[in-house]
């Protein structure tokens, strides 16, 4: 063991530095959540004025998934059952109100 420190030999331990590829991304979507970028702004004033505020316990779940009102017009403007499916929406009420909302985002 070059440098000693090994097990046993009365010194500590080398410290060993593991790099977190993954933590910069972390760090850039901890920002991100930080200072809001336009189209999350957008994003969720979309939720805040969709019937009355009702959706915006969906906000955090939107706002990990998707960047703005674009993309989701985009992603489920042709299958709204798409969005339900793949939020996990249950609420029936919930799927009306979203509904509407993606069929005014879909004309828009």
């Amino acid at each position: 063991f070059v440098g000693g420190g090994g097990p046993g030999s009365g010194e500590g331990a080398p410290e060993v530095v593991v790099e977190d590829f993954e933590q910069p991304a972390a760090r850039q979507r901890s920002r991100s959540r930080e200072r809001p970028s336009k189209d999350q702004r957008e994003l969720k004033e979309w939720l805040q004025m969709t019937d009355n505020g009702c959706l915006v316990s969906y906000e955090s779940k939107l706002l990990e998934r998707f960047d703005s009102t674009e993309q989701i017009r985009s992603l489920y403007a042709g299958d709204i059952s798409a969005f339900f499916s793949d939020l996990g929406i249950a609420n029936a009420d919930h799927k009306v109100s979203f509904r509407r909302a993606l069929l005014r985002l879909r004309k828009g």
